[in-house]
């Protein structure tokens, strides 16, 4: 099991990319159910992870100008699952280099909403955690 989406797993050098699907792999099918209430009124968030999700989760889409992502997303995960897609690709977009400090920034954040979700969804630590998860996730809900 991956541990974080740090550059490194075991003294190697690490695909932030492919760590982040392997991560989001783990999670695959889940569904996390969230009910927020507050003064008699309820709503109910359903988190759904499927590998149609994680390529707009990850920033492809801003990076129209690699063909290869034009392709259906489950596809395209699992080209990156499969190593066939890998960080050194996307970086070869003309929209990865001007966002590049966006998209890296998204990686490593994504890595650590899947994290919380996977490892400390229980712990005493998730009401700290949940702000920036929801802050990460209001990202996608607007």
């Amino acid at each position: 099991m991956l541990a974080s989406c740090k550059h490194f797993f075991f003294g190697v050098k690490m695909d932030v990319l492919y760590k982040a699907a392997s991560l989001f792999k783990e999670l695959l099918d889940t569904e996390y159910v969230f009910v927020l209430g507050k003064k008699n009124v309820e709503a109910t968030i359903h988190l759904i992870f499927q590998e149609r999700h994680f390529p707009h989760l990850a920033g492809l889409q801003h990076l129209p100008d690699l063909v290869f992502l034009k392709q259906d997303n489950r596809i395209i995960f699992n080209e990156i699952i499969n190593r066939s897609i890998k960080i050194e690709d996307i970086q070869k977009s003309l929209f990865y280099t001007r966002r590049k400090s966006i998209n890296q920034r998204r990686l490593k954040k994504f890595c650590s909403v899947i994290k919380i979700l996977r490892d400390k969804w229980l712990s005493d630590a998730v009401c700290l955690k949940m702000q920036s998860v929801c802050s990460f996730l209001q990202q996608f809900l607007t």
